[in-house]
């Protein structure tokens, strides 16, 4: 269970300046873990925000371009995670600006983007389980400083109920900076041939990925939505992985929702006596359709089909079956459906979806079709509550 709390001021500096604060906090139990405790995993994190409508810069602009609606925004956050097996802080620092470039185009560049990640604290048994395996570089201390770029397109009116399509492109370059300082002014390295900044070894990788929404209505207002996002993310240089905070994972709540969150792949590996996350990789591809009709006034109704899976970019030895192959690939598709049920207030979308299993990676050539091989039972159901839609 878990909540945020959120503070607002749309006019903080009366220059219409909109400033957040957000408290959030979780508490979890982790069943395969041997323990007393109601909960045995805490997480609760800070976030402050402010946005202008206008380019804060350390040089004057002129005013064309208010004809762009320019925004900046200056994020800061702090996460914290206790876990049975380890401890990990999180802090983040970004620069964002944004702007118009056409009618239905916005543009959003983050040319600063600074996280911290550090992991204090980790049991010994935890050590002895990743020392060695490539899902140790996940668990290391990183510092990551890069630069984002994001291109998003949209062509709702929000008037009338007509079809409109969605489109995000993002891509994520990290460490590229500072490794070209340090190949050109140092030739030191330290313990594994990395270079490190305040202690701490940086990450460097090239992530990109795209999300495209179509959206369809029918002349009774019912909607049909299809979803694809693709995205890779490729270490080199000064890392041998893509940090953990920046991986990808499957399932949840605005996933594949016939499996609970990271509970999912890569490809057909499947760890069932692990006590932490080794659900994440570096490739990810996955399909959504869902038809959305009313219910009653407030009531709405869904039928959905989820269809993707997680790879591994490099052959990874101790998660068999995780890498990514052209002629494998498509045999390795999770695929689920499910009903659910919305609860819409307006101000609010409250969701309730139960996903089951058609298509299980894990398991091999016909019984992976798990849903015309066994009788549905209750339990086979995987209930995903969230607010507001998953796309």
């Amino acid at each position: 269970m878990g909540g945020n709390l959120s503070y607002q001021h749309k006019n903080l500096f009366h220059g219409a300046e909109i400033f957040n604060i957000k408290l959030s906090g979780s508490l979890q139990r982790q069943t395969k873990t041997e323990t007393t405790d109601a909960f045995n995993i805490i997480e609760f994190g800070a976030e402050s925000s402010l946005e202008t409508p206008s380019f804060i810069l350390p040089f004057r602009t002129a005013n064309w371009y208010t004809r762009i609606e320019p925004r900046t925004a200056l994020t800061v956050a702090y996460n914290y995670q206790h876990r049975p097996d380890y401890t990990r802080k999180i802090t983040s620092f970004v620069t964002t600006y944004s702007w118009r470039a056409g009618e239905n185009v916005r543009i959003l560049v983050s040319p600063i983007d600074l996280n911290t990640v550090r992991i204090p604290e980790r049991t010994e048994a935890f050590d002895r389980r990743i020392q060695g395996k490539y899902i140790e570089n996940s668990y290391k201390d990183y510092f990551i400083i890069g630069s984002r770029y994001s291109v998003l397109f949209q062509n709702r009116n929000a008037s009338k109920l007509i079809d409109f399509s969605y489109f995000r492109w993002n891509l994520d370059l990290a460490g590229n900076l500072l490794y070209a300082l340090h190949r050109n002014t140092s030739r030191d390295t330290v313990a594994g041939g990395y270079y490190k900044v305040y202690g701490l070894q940086y990450a460097q990788f090239v992530k990109t990925d795209i999300d495209y929404r179509y959206y369809h209505y029918f002349e009774d207002r019912n909607q049909l939505v299809t979803r694809v996002f693709a995205g890779i993310a490729i270490p080199y240089g000064n890392a041998t992985a893509v940090p953990f905070v920046r991986q990808y994972y499957a399932g949840g709540a605005n996933g594949i929702r016939a499996w609970n969150v990271r509970d999912l792949g890569p490809g057909s590996y499947r760890d069932s006596t692990s006590s932490y996350p080794n659900q994440t990789a570096d490739i990810k591809l996955e399909f959504n359709v869902e038809y959305r009709y009313d219910i009653a006034k407030t009531l709405k109704g869904a039928l959905f089909i989820d269809v993707g899976n997680i790879w591994a970019y490099k052959q990874d030895n101790d998660r068999p079956d995780a890498e990514f192959s052209l002629s494998e690939f498509y045999k390795q598709f999770a695929v689920g459906t499910g009903l659910g049920l919305r609860l819409d207030l307006n101000f609010a979308v409250i969701r309730l979806d139960g996903g089951i299993k058609v298509r299980n990676p894990n398991l091999s050539g016909s019984d992976s079709w798990v849903l015309m091989h066994k009788q549905l039972k209750f339990k086979d159901i995987t209930w995903q509550f969230g607010i507001g839609y998953p796309f």
